[in-house]
């Protein structure tokens, strides 16, 4: 089910949604003023952000740098390298809805498997098991929203596929 809004089975399916990007932009501009000011940030690594997140996924060369955290989520760039992979992993306690800036991806889910592109949202449910690899001949770069925020332990599902990014980057500076 390709295409313009499609949607997959709810609650047993992962949600894949593509947007108009202008509408989807001013409806997030207007609901992240209103939202800044009934949550507390007492958590927060900063108090708001307001840049363009697709041309700091661009620019980003680590596997995952967060760019900033609040009490109830956290936004996080990330660039995975042609043939790298999150690594899969589950998040017990977080919803993650990742967002494809550039580049091609396959999301899998157990035994299913989904080719994600630009501008594709990919919606992870708490506690469902998921990898996304780079099929692309470029970096896969995207960015994601984790809600609530991962802490300690948590935060480590995907540390596999950061050690295999560094892996490959050495590798490749060796040559």
């Amino acid at each position: 089910m390709e295409g313009q809004g499609a949607i997959l089975e709810p609650q047993t399916q992962p949600t894949r949604i593509t947007t108009d990007s202008q509408n989807a932009s001013q409806n997030v501009s207007q609901e992240s003023e209103t939202m800044a000011h009934k949550a507390p940030h007492a958590e927060s690594t900063v108090l708001s952000f307001h840049d363009n997140i697709k041309a700091a996924a661009r620019k980003n060369l680590a596997f995952r740098q967060t760019v900033c955290k609040g009490a109830f989520s956290e936004l996080v760039v990330i660039s995975i390298p042609p043939t790298g992979e999150l690594g899969e992993g589950a998040h017990d306690d977080t919803d993650v809805i990742l967002f494809i800036v550039e580049g091609k991806g396959e999301v899998l889910f157990g035994d299913r498997k989904e080719i994600a592109n630009k501008h594709d949202a990919i919606l992870v449910s708490a506690g469902r098991i998921h990898n996304l690899r780079n099929v692309g001949r470029h970096d896969l770069k995207l960015f994601a929203v984790f809600s609530p925020p991962p802490s300690g332990a948590k935060a480590d599902v995907h540390r596999i596929g950061a050690e295999a990014s560094e892996e490959q980057l050495r590798y490749a500076w060796e040559q």
